[in-house]
């Protein structure tokens, strides 16, 4: 269920952009900014699903005999690349949704 939500979120962004794109309607950062979300989601809910997977298969699941092993290792490496942290995504679309400069920093930072 998390895999294919995600990715009906996915395709129907997706699916938007390319008919924007057919029309030549300009992009506008919203378009951007609801890809990012999709893409989000779609990386956290791959993340909960892999967890739930090794909740139920254990520690054996981590032998590199395993498909799982690697399925666990690439949702995990999907979150550490730097402009796909969640936290920054996070921060980049709540700055944008409340109109709030890309480059203004948090007051507690």
């Amino acid at each position: 269920m998390y895999i294919e939500s995600a990715r009906a979120l996915l395709y129907q962004e997706a699916k938007a952009v390319t008919a924007k794109a057919e029309s030549n309607i300009p992009f506008t950062p919203d378009d951007s900014v609801r890809l990012s979300m999709a893409g989000l989601v779609a990386t956290q809910n791959a993340q909960k699903a892999v967890d739930r997977l090794f909740g139920i298969r254990g520690a054996h699941g981590l032998f590199e005999t395993d498909d799982f092993e690697r399925y666990y290792r690439d949702v995990r490496m999907g979150t550490l690349v730097a402009n796909q942290t969640p936290g920054l995504v996070r921060e980049w679309l709540g700055k944008h949704l409340f109109g709030i400069p890309a480059d203004i920093q948090p007051r507690w930072g």
